[in-house]
């Protein structure tokens, strides 16, 4: 039991000190989701563009010429429909069709 809670302890004491280092640093995810968060889409909120392909729900839309990931509010959207932008939602825009 003791020897257990020895390893317990070492093992802690081990992370701590990993995470706390450079090389354990490198090894944390949360850098790289911070820049996917700020990934600029919200720009992009209330801009009308076409679906590039279907939307069945995810698929790409085209605006201002560029093509973007996208995933429609409700249902799907047939290509070449014109949508607009409701929302970001990390990487990807969440649009709808604009009548």
């Amino acid at each position: 039991m003791l020897a257990a809670l020895a390893l317990l302890l070492a093992a802690w004491g081990f992370g701590r000190a990993l995470s706390n280092s450079r090389v354990g640093r490198a090894l944390v995810l949360e850098t790289r989701l911070a820049s996917l968060q700020a990934s600029g889409l919200d720009d992009f909120v209330d801009m009308i563009g076409l679906t590039a392909t279907e939307l069945r729900p995810a698929g790409k839309v085209t605006i201002r010429g560029k093509r973007y990931v996208a995933v429609a509010e409700h249902g799907w959207i047939a290509a070449g429909a014109r949508v607009r932008v409701v929302a970001a939602d990390g990487i990807k825009l969440v649009v709808k069709v604009q009548k």
